[in-house]
């Protein structure tokens, strides 16, 4: 998990710099990088609510398997 947080960071940062130097050039880069990060933002919510519903649905398992 630190893993990804660390490759989408640099990620990020990357696509940023890269946003900066475009609107420093003229180019409009920019809207690449909001449909970019877009999806980025929306990945890492799908990943995470994920990870939550799997430890939820896993407790509740566990919980059920102690009650009997």
């Amino acid at each position: 998990m630190k893993f990804h947080f660390i490759s989408g960071l640099l990620n990020n940062g990357i696509r940023s710099g890269l946003t900066f130097i475009s609107l420093q050039w003229g180019i409009d880069l920019y809207l690449a990088a909001i449909f970019a990060f877009g999806i980025r933002l929306l990945q890492t919510i799908a990943i995470s609510s994920m990870h939550l519903l799997k430890k939820e649905f896993y407790f509740k398992k566990k919980e059920k398997s102690n009650g009997k």
